[in-house]
C-alpha cells in the first residue's frame, strides 16, 4: 500500500489499465477517474496531503490516437509521428 501523497500519474494509469483489463467501459473508467480526482480534492481541502497530485494536472493538452491511422494529435494539431516498424517483444502484449 502507498499513502495518497505518494500516488503518482503511473498509480492512476495502471488502476485505469486494470479495469480496461476487466473489460469496463470507457465511461465507467471516466466516472473512477472523476472520483479518484474528487478525493484528492478532498484530501487537500482537509490538509491531509499538501499540493494536488501532478496525475490531476489539467494544464496537460489531451493528446489523440485515431485507432485506423494511428495519426497523433495535440491539442487538435497533428505531430507528424510515424508509427514503429518493430515492437520489442516486451512491450508486444500490453493493452491500455
Amino acid at each position: 500500500m502507498i499513502r495518497p501523497d505518494q500516488v503518482t500519474r503511473y498509480h492512476i494509469s495502471e488502476y485505469l489499465s486494470f479495469l480496461a483489463g476487466k473489460g469496463l467501459t470507457g465511461v465507467t473508467r471516466a466516472r473512477k477517474l472523476a472520483s479518484i480526482r474528487e478525493f484528492f480534492k478532498s484530501l487537500v481541502d482537509n490538509g491531509t496531503i499538501p499540493l494536488f497530485p501532478s496525475s490531476f494536472n489539467d494544464a496537460m493538452p489531451p493528446v489523440r490516437v485515431h485507432p485506423l491511422t494511428h495519426e497523433v494529435t495535440i491539442n487538435g494539431e497533428n505531430i507528424g509521428i510515424e508509427p514503429l516498424s518493430s515492437v520489442p517483444l516486451s512491450r508486444l502484449y500490453i493493452v491500455s
